[in-house]
């Protein structure tokens, strides 16, 4: 039996059922008698305009835990149910939804894009499946995203067993390892899963979100869970680099850039101050790693860098991501450095 889940946040307003509710009218437009569980990350009784559905089952997963939770709770209060097709609940069904013979991953990138959250991911590994910790921050790894794909029970099961059952997500970071570490192990389960749509990845242009691509579904990003239990990160911690640490810019630390000898970052980014070249930073952090695994100890949310020279602040925030990426990959990602 095949049960679309829908993995659902009601908050605390009525209103916000409206949301879960068009992905539900949407798929009953092509879908009128599946079966359709729905499981909400908040303590809600159904809504009374489902009530009287018969092919409704309604899950409330209580901890509050994110899609992984949701799909934690969805699979195991349905055990009937032999072919799992999961998506969120800001999803549009524009046409009908098509059979899947086999396990697919409808949305799925590249694992350069949760960078950050890559410690997240072997954390989980070393506490839950050891065994895999070897591989959690291998290039060819693929992000699921949003956790949406059609899965049988039997490969849910599997992954469940491995160690995915023990991992509970309470921010938005744990959230995006979730969607790390959810494609990592079906791909451990099922080396050859396909994907539905790649998000728009070129490799040469690298990552491109694109929901139309969905040719039965659209997607919208609502970002309306907030609050205790569901914050961008489990604490907001700010870096701040006082004048003579390692991690100020006018602290000596030469490099080589573009052919260029420096003897500091404030050194090249005086000496290009109409241009502050992406690869000259990145090459700083490759080549002072010292630094560049200070600023990536955290999921920091904010830098102050004192007297803000050169204005680090500001290069610092729009460089974070790629710093992470050369903290797990070197050079792999930034052929230019």
């Amino acid at each position: 039996m095949r049960a679309f889940v829908i993995l659902a946040y009601s908050g605390e307003s009525t209103h916000k059922w409206n949301i879960i509710l068009n992905c539900y009218n949407s798929l009953r437009k092509f879908e009128p008698t599946a079966l359709v569980i729905i499981v909400n990350n908040f303590s809600d009784s159904l809504h009374p305009s489902l009530l009287n559905d018969k092919n409704v089952r309604y899950n409330v997963n209580i901890e509050n835990t994110w899609e992984l939770g949701a799909i934690q709770t969805g699979f195991y209060q349905n055990q009937d149910v032999d072919q799992f097709f999961i998506v969120q609940d800001g999803i549009t069904f524009v046409n009908k939804p098509p059979i899947f013979e086999n396990d697919t991953m409808f949305w799925e990138n590249e694992f350069r894009n949760i960078a950050p959250d890559l410690d997240t991911i072997r954390s989980w590994c070393e506490n839950y499946f050891p065994q895999l910790t070897s591989q959690y921050a291998l290039k060819t790894n693929r992000v699921c995203h949003g956790l949406m794909a059609c899965l049988s029970k039997e490969t849910l099961t599997a992954i469940m067993d491995i160690g995915l059952k023990n991992i509970r997500v309470t921010n938005k970071s744990d959230a995006v390892a979730s969607e790390g570490v959810f494609g990592f192990l079906l791909r451990i389960v099922k080396p050859d899963i396909p994907f539905y749509n790649n998000a728009g990845y070129d490799p040469n242009a690298g990552y491109k979100n694109d929901p139309s691509k969905y040719e039965f579904m659209t997607k919208k990003a609502y970002g309306r869970i907030s609050g205790l239990g569901n914050s961008r990160h489990s604490e907001n911690p700010n870096f701040y680099s006082a004048v003579g640490s390692l991690t100020h810019p006018l602290t000596p630390h030469s490099f080589h850039a573009e052919g260029v000898l420096y003897t500091s970052l404030g050194d090249a980014l005086s000496k290009n101050p109409f241009n502050k070249y992406h690869s000259i930073f990145m090459n700083y952090y490759i080549s002072n790693r010292g630094a560049l695994l200070e600023l990536t100890n955290k999921r920091f949310n904010s830098f102050s860098v004192e007297g803000n020279p050169f204005d680090m602040n500001s290069l610092l925030r729009t460089h974070n991501h790629d710093m992470y990426i050369i903290k797990h990959w070197g050079y792999f990602f930034h052929p230019e450095c």
